[in-house]
């Protein structure tokens, strides 16, 4: 081995490092222009008086899923609200908003006549994460087979770390085991 190889290797070693650098800030930077690309739709989604729905897949997408909703209440009590009261005042009207996670297999349909259509949902996620946001309680709501199939990452937070999840029993829909929890994660 020469002289000059170590130092190559090191070279090589040390441009993917910050390659690596590099990237992980862009995907931070795509990931939160989404999320706030996402929080602007919605006031003009609130306007067709409709829902957002956010569809996750891959062996995390339970995890995903939840970690997102905490997340957009994040943005929504640390970026929408406070921007509502610094360009309106403090009488401003504030944001509230029902964030429902469940998972299953989900059938798509286009519906509609030509030139006229859009795509429905068929499952029984769209539906219970659809009646989970009618509770209203707290912001954020997922179901119990979300909860048991999410990491601990995003069961626990806080330091020292806590359950981030209060389970609660879902007495219109048959008693069903479901979490909720006014908690944010940063972006």
């Amino acid at each position: 081995m020469s002289q000059q190889e170590p130092a190559y290797v090191k070279d090589v070693l040390g441009q993917a490092w910050r390659n690596s650098q590099i990237l992980k800030t862009k995907f931070d930077d795509l990931k939160l222009s989404f999320i706030l690309m996402a929080i602007a739709v919605l006031p003009w989604t609130i306007s067709l008086a409709d829902r957002v729905m956010g569809i996750f897949i891959g062996n995390s997408k339970n995890t995903t899923g939840a970690k997102t909703a905490l997340q957009i209440n994040w943005a929504v009590s640390k970026i929408v609200n406070p921007g509502l009261k610094a360009q309106y005042g403090t009488d401003a009207y504030q944001m509230k908003h029902v964030i429902g996670v469940d998972t299953s297999t989900l059938f798509a349909c286009r519906i509609g006549v030509r030139n006229d259509n859009d795509i429905v949902w068929v499952g029984r996620a769209a539906n219970y994460a659809a009646k989970l946001t009618t509770i209203n309680e707290y912001p954020v709501y997922i179901t119990g087979t979300v909860f048991d199939s999410m990491d601990d990452g995003s069961k626990f937070g806080g330091n020292p770390q806590q359950l981030m999840w209060e389970e609660r029993t879902w007495t219109s829909m048959n008693k069903m085991r479901v979490f909720r929890s006014s908690w944010i994660w940063e972006v």
